[in-house]
């Protein structure tokens, strides 16, 4: 495995694979790794014959300073990981490498994605989102890019990307099922800021939105979503800040079921000082 934390050296490295005929998978993560990045990994080294991963805690992202602050860097435990997952090749800069002083990062619009959940609740975010993405792209231009299915709003946002970009024929998108721990709690980098109580609590996302598909015929979308919030939330130990059935094409909420051929449920919401996002399709 080798490691680069410039991009200049890393681009030479992976344009000699390319004349040689070896075919790229990329894995973006921002570190503090679980297996549900490992799996990324293990699912790019099948379809492609070289594996990168970056591992970069991207600021522009962040529309909270002390969210940036908090967010865990573990990047020996990471690396250690990345090796027995069979990663080829790691690139986890400093900020300035990403963004050399004096540029200007490309920028991208994505239409109602930025009105809507993720994006109405966190202003900014996607913007800081497409501005790394791009610019990792552009350093490693692989031939596949790999996702997972937790951060779907992010998903269909870098799936724009890459039409604005023009590479959506050159950059094959992977999206891979979601992660999750025994008790259903998805896997994010965040959960280890959780304690062991707060895990608990936070495996109820996932039971409530398994519940919604067996209740769904039986309540419209808004008399569901108020039912599962008020289910979340008299634990006393879970604050709901969005829990919406939206169509799984665009995102746009749903006033009733037959008005879309399928539906995913979201949610995000604090357990401690921890915000979690989970979602899982409907139908």
């Amino acid at each position: 495995m080798y490691l680069f934390q410039q991009a200049s050296s890393l681009g030479r490295t992976l344009q000699a694979a390319r004349q040689n005929q070896l075919t790229l998978g990329f894995v973006p993560t921002m570190g503090a790794l679980h297996e549900g990045h490992l799996d990324l990994i293990r699912a790019a080294k099948k379809h492609y014959n070289r594996v990168i991963c970056s591992i970069f805690v991207n600021p522009t992202q962040f529309n909270d300073p002390a969210d940036l602050a908090k967010y865990p860097r573990t990047i020996e435990k990471d690396l250690e990981a990345l090796a027995c997952s069979g990663a080829d090749y790691v690139y986890f800069p400093e900020v300035s490498d990403v963004y050399p002083p004096n540029s200007s990062p490309e920028t991208y619009q994505f239409g109602a994605l930025e009105s809507v959940l993720e994006g109405a609740h966190r202003p900014g975010h996607f913007e800081g989102v497409g501005m790394v993405v791009a610019r990792l792209l552009r350093i490693t231009e692989p031939h596949g890019l790999f996702l997972g299915e937790k951060d779907y709003q992010q998903c269909m946002v870098l799936k724009s990307l890459l039409k604005q970009m023009q590479w959506d024929t050159k950059v094959q998108l992977h999206i891979c099922p979601t992660r999750r721990e025994s008790n259903g709690l998805a896997m994010s980098s965040r959960n280890q800021r959780l304690s062991a109580a707060g895990k608990r609590h936070a495996a109820l996302l996932f039971e409530i939105m398994n519940s919604c598909k067996d209740r769904y015929q039986e309540f419209s979308p808004d008399q569901l979503s108020d039912w599962a919030i008020h289910s979340l939330e008299a634990q006393g130990n879970i604050r709901v800040e969005y829990f919406s059935f939206a169509d799984a094409t665009h995102l746009q909420a749903v006033q009733n079921w037959n008005e879309s051929a399928s539906v995913r449920v979201l949610v995000a919401a604090w357990v401690e000082d921890v915000r979690l996002i989970d979602n899982a399709l409907l139908f």
